[in-house]
């Protein structure tokens, strides 16, 4: 231990920044010795010594005090003060505590030799008086009537033998001492936890990169976090343990993996994975090739006893059916379509029992709410609030979406938006009946977007990613002659206003867009050629969504969507030139649900209309004129079984193309064309792939669209004949962006993200995001 000789080829423990030195007895972090008392020294050494498992209180009783007895809360303090210690140079942490076992080092250790390391010279330790060793011997034979003549014994017995020895100096010691031993004494009076002063609520980074590090997913022993990332240039999984500082690249395959999952035993992940054969895969947690469980499902959720894989299959929360499957393989069963079918979902998870999934959303009759629905058969109960959950909802103004439980069942995990800040929060609930109880708590306030909450399974912790984001709109360079972009393009709004709302006039000179800040909605108009900015509107209690241009560049339509659930819609036509406003509404058959487009003779604009409770859509045309204020509206194009959406009128005003959506299968779309005076459809895809945003060429020969069928959301295009109204060729991708530096939004499928084709111009929404993992501890408290 301290004080021995060193020598090159003494093997040092080194993890992060870290290097233990048994020998000498020093730690070290990079250059620079790290203070450390002795016991917290040997704590560290043997928790380092066994970092592959956990570390029983009993085993390190003997190991460091031999064998004599001494008061527990000895052990724990001095953990304490090797974690605080600890923190002082890094932010991971290094030391976690299993409860009712002992204590686990959870930081990637190597062995390294002295002469491989350049360390300072290790200096002479001498014959040092050990204050804490004091200390430990004389909490050995007290008890609680023997403070005042243990105090007096070590006054004089202590301090006479240190002064023969060591000089007056060594008074101020034993006084040290003595005092340690009295406040000992009066915290075990008081039975406070030795550890109560670790900082609640600790916030530390795990990964950092400078890349997208996003959803987390703890490994069971709590040791490791997998997550997915782009840091090799396309997105897949990685796995990093808490204390390391780097990160274990698991997928190397060509198509994006993500939305991972561990297993309650520890030896899979089931992951999505994107390419020529997308579905959900399982794949070793130590790595390999994994095998295909489903096709085109999305995530995937373990069900507590490792059987059972719960999947969705669509990306669209709001319209999704919610399957399971054997995790072993074998056929899909969809959970409860009798039940979810009422449902617009926000999210579906198990419980924590494993007999019924969680569905937090809206009823179709009931309303909204978070409900148990039983896997066996039974109706969905909904889950009771306390008052003061209520009054605190309503009083924090946050709205929940995204949540986990706590593996216990006494906490909700959600991702909650209020105002424009997007953080994590907690609400208490009774494990029994499920009531909420307690909360919401916001536990974190970060400026970033945080997302993808994952709690540990202690429950002590919670992992979550952290990004930060800007979408600017670009103007790409666009080929008129092949239709395909030749360029990087260049940003045409300002840093700092989030832009995904937008349109372009026909004649490529005026571009509207949104910005939104703290509740309100602002809609500014700007000439492209070094023009003026000027703000067009502002709406305080309602969304700007879908402007529109007129054919002759004189107005703007737009949706004014109240911000109250439920709330009223309608269609607002502003000025451009004077600022002035009228607003529409839909008489019937129900009520607006987007603005499209303008419909052919300027003269009414295309909307969508709701023709069920739970928002099956038709084509409508709502008429702008002055005298058609009661006029019904006229319906285009309608489907009892799917939405109709995405509605463009082609330039020559001949033609509308729209977008059709199975109401319960949103991952696939097909783009039709019809006679702008009505008649049949004619599809102009095969429905394979989920596509839209439908825009014409201003030639009307070309039609560009989103889609995903590529993994990642890109700009398609389909060559169109006018003359037979059909499509010609093959579809082509025209952009590719794979990667989070600069990517086309998922707003897509929230109808919020627009784009605009004009001339030799592709003006489009581009996102460049980076993040990382986080930690917070104590999230339990």
């Amino acid at each position: 231990m301290k004080g021995s000789p060193a020598g090159p080829g003494d093997l040092l423990y080194r993890f992060g920044g870290f290097v233990l030195d048994p020998v000498v007895g020093r730690l070290h972090h990079r250059d620079e010795e790290v203070p450390l008392p002795n016991r917290p020294f040997q704590v560290l050494l043997a928790l380092v010594k066994h970092a592959d498992r956990t570390v029983p209180k009993e085993e390190l009783f003997n190991e460091i005090w031999a064998g004599v007895f001494v008061e527990e809360n000895n052990l724990a303090r001095h953990v304490s003060v090797l974690r605080k210690t600890l923190r002082n140079f890094e932010w991971n942490e290094y030391i976690q505590t299993v409860q009712g076992h002992g204590y686990r080092f959870c930081g990637v250790v190597d062995c390294v030799a002295r002469a491989q390391l350049s360390l300072p010279p290790p200096e002479a330790v001498g014959n040092r008086v050990d204050l804490e060793t004091v200390v430990d011997r004389v909490e050995v034979t007290a008890t609680r009537a023997d403070v005042p003549m243990v105090a007096e014994a070590t006054r004089r017995s202590t301090v006479a033998g240190l002064v023969a020895r060591h000089g007056y100096a060594v008074m101020a010691l034993a006084v040290v001492v003595v005092a340690t031993v009295a406040w000992t004494w009066r915290g075990r009076y008081a039975r406070a936890d030795v550890e109560s002063s670790d900082p609640p609520h600790r916030l530390w980074q795990l990964t950092s990169n400078g890349r997208l590090d996003t959803e987390p997913t703890w490994s069971p022993d709590g040791r490791a976090v997998a997550f997915t990332s782009d840091r090799s240039g396309n997105f897949d999984i990685w796995v990093q343990t808490l204390g390391a500082t780097t990160a274990r690249q698991l997928t190397f395959n060509e198509g994006r993996d993500w939305q991972p999952a561990w297993s309650p035993d520890g030896q899979w992940l089931a992951v999505r994975s994107e390419g020529e054969a997308p579905g959900i895969y399982v794949i070793s947690a130590a790595g390999g090739p994994g095998h295909r469980l489903v096709p085109n499902g999305y995530e995937p959720r373990w069900s507590p006893d490792g059987r059972t894989i719960l999947f969705r299959d669509s990306m669209v929360s709001w319209d999704q059916k919610s399957f399971v499957v054997p995790a072993s393989g074998g056929a899909p069963r969809e959970v409860r379509p009798d039940v979810l079918r009422d449902f617009q979902v926000s999210q579906v998870e198990w419980c924590p029992n494993g007999r019924c999934v969680c569905v937090y959303g809206r009823h179709a009759e009931l309303g909204w709410g978070f409900w148990n629905v039983p896997l066996a058969g039974g109706p969905p109960v909904r889950m009771e609030y306390a008052s003061s959950v209520e009054r605190r909802l309503r009083e924090n103004g946050v709205r929940l979406s995204a949540f986990t439980w706590a593996s216990d069942g006494t906490a909700l995990y959600f991702e909650g938006q209020a105002e424009e800040a997007r953080n994590i929060w907690r609400v208490r609930v009774d494990p029994q009946s499920g009531r909420w109880i307690d909360g919401p708590d916001r536990l974190t306030t970060g400026a970033g977007i945080e997302t993808h909450v994952s709690v540990s399974p202690d429950g002590r912790q919670i992992a979550f990613s952290s990004r930060s984001e800007r979408t600017r709109a670009w103007s790409l360079p666009l080929d008129p002659s092949t239709g395909r972009v030749s360029g990087d393009g260049t940003p045409i709004t300002p840093d700092g206003a989030d832009v995904n709302v937008l349109d372009m006039s026909g004649d490529g000179r005026l571009l509207t867009y949104r910005t939104a800040r703290r509740g309100t909605d602002e809609l500014w108009l700007r000439t492209l050629s070094n023009g003026p900015i000027r703000l067009g509107a502002i709406e305080q209690d309602a969304r700007i969504l879908q402007p529109r241009w007129s054919f002759d560049g004189m107005q703007v339509a737009y949706l004014r969507a109240s911000r109250d659930q439920g709330g009223r819609q309608s269609v607002v036509l502003l000025n451009a030139a004077t600022g002035s406003s009228q607003e529409r509404t839909l008489p019937t058959p129900g009520a607006v649900t987007n603005v499209y487009d303008w419909a052919p003779g300027g003269h009414g604009v295309l909307v969508g209309c709701a023709t069920t409770p739970l928002g099956i859509r038709a084509l409508c045309e709502l008429s702008v004129s002055a005298s058609g204020d009661d006029r019904p509206a006229r319906v285009l194009a309608t489907d009892p079984t799917r939405n109709l959406t995405a509605a463009r009128t082609s330039p020559n005003q001949a033609w509308i193309t729209f977008v059709a959506i199975a109401g319960r299968s949103p991952t696939t779309s097909v783009l039709y064309v019809m006679p702008a005076g009505g008649g049949a459809w004619t599809p102009l895809t095969d429905g394979h792939f989920y596509l839209d945003k439908p825009r014409w060429s201003p030639d009307g020969r070309t039609i560009y669209f989103l889609s995903n069928r590529s993994g990642s959301w890109n700009v398609w295009r389909c060559r169109f004949d006018s003359a037979r109204g059909r499509a010609e060729g093959d579809l082509e991708q025209i952009t590719h962006f794979e990667s989070p530096a600069r990517m086309i939004s998922m707003g897509v499928y929230d109808h919020q993200l627009q784009m605009s084709v004009v001339r030799n111009q592709l003006i489009l929404p581009i996102t460049e995001t980076s993040g990382a993992i986080w930690i917070l501890d104590h999230a339990d408290r």
